[in-house]
C-alpha cells in the first residue's frame, strides 16, 4: 500500500554523490580493512564422533596420505577419504579462506591448528596437522596480507565489489529507509485523517 499510494516519494530517492561517498570513506576509513587471510586446500579426516580405534586409524591414513604426496602423488587426487575396511567417507579435499580475526574458527578448531595456518608458506604443503576436528594436510595458495582498502580496492577474498560500491549500495540503503519511513508516517496521517472511528460499547467486556 505504501508503494501504491506512496510511489512518487519513494521514487525520489537520489543516488548517492560522488562527495558523499568520498566523506563517507574518510569519516569511516578504519572500518574498510582487510585483514591477514590466507586461501588453502586441505586433505581433511574427521574424526568427531569416532572410536579412539578408529581415530588411530584416522591418522594412520592421515600420515599414509603426506607420504604418498612427498613421493609425487598429487595434492588434488584424494577427493575422498574412507578408512581401511570402511565405506564410510570420513574426508577429502576442500578450499578455503581463513581470517586472521576469525574468533570462531580459533576457537572450533584450536588455537594450534589455527595459527599453523597462517604460519605456514605460499605453495608449503604442511605435515599432518591435528586440529579439534581431525587430522589435516594443507597446503597454502595464497596469502593475503592486513591493508587499509582504498576507495577503489577491491574488497577481498570475494573482489566482487569495491569499497566505493559497498558505501554506495549502503548509503542508497540508508537513504530508501528513511524515506520509506516517510512514506509510512505521511499515509498513516492520511488513512488516519479519513478513517472514522467507532467504539462498539456492546462488544467491550469491562
Amino acid at each position: 500500500l505504501v508503494a501504491k499510494e506512496q510511489k512518487p516519494l519513494l521514487d525520489s530517492v537520489k543516488e548517492p554523490t560522488a562527495e558523499e561517498i568520498a566523506d563517507y570513506y574518510s569519516t569511516n576509513r578504519t572500518r574498510f580493512v582487510s585483514p591477514d587471510m590466507v586461501r588453502f586446500k586441505q586433505i581433511v579426516l574427521l574424526t568427531t564422533g569416532l572410536q579412539p580405534a578408529d581415530e588411530a586409524k584416522a591418522r594412520a591414513k592421515a600420515e599414509e596420505i603426506h607420504r604418498s604426496i612427498q613421493a609425487g602423488t598429487p595434492f588434488d587426487k584424494f577427493q575422498e577419504i574412507f578408512l581401511d575396511g570402511s565405506t564410510t567417507r570420513i574426508g577429502g579435499l576442500n578450499f578455503d579462506v581463513w581470517r586472521r580475526d576469525d574468533e570462531k574458527k580459533r576457537v572450533t578448531y584450536g588455537r594450534g591448528f589455527f595459527d599453523a595456518i597462517f604460519d605456514a608458506k605460499t605453495g608449503q604443503v604442511t605435515g599432518v596437522l591435528q586440529s579439534n576436528a581431525g587430522f589435516h594436510i594443507v597446503e597454502i595458495i595464497e596469502r593475503i596480507p592486513f591493508t587499509v582498502l582504498g576507495l577503489d580496492d577491491k574488497i577481498p577474498p570475494q573482489n566482487a565489489a569495491t569499497v566505493r560500491d559497498q558505501i554506495t549500495a549502503l548509503l542508497r540503503q540508508t537513504r530508501r529507509m528513511e524515506v520509506v519511513k516517510q512514506a509510512t508516517d505521511a499515509l498513516t496521517r492520511k488513512l488516519r485523517g479519513e478513517a472514522e472511528i467507532r467504539v462498539e460499547q456492546s462488544l467491550l467486556t469491562w
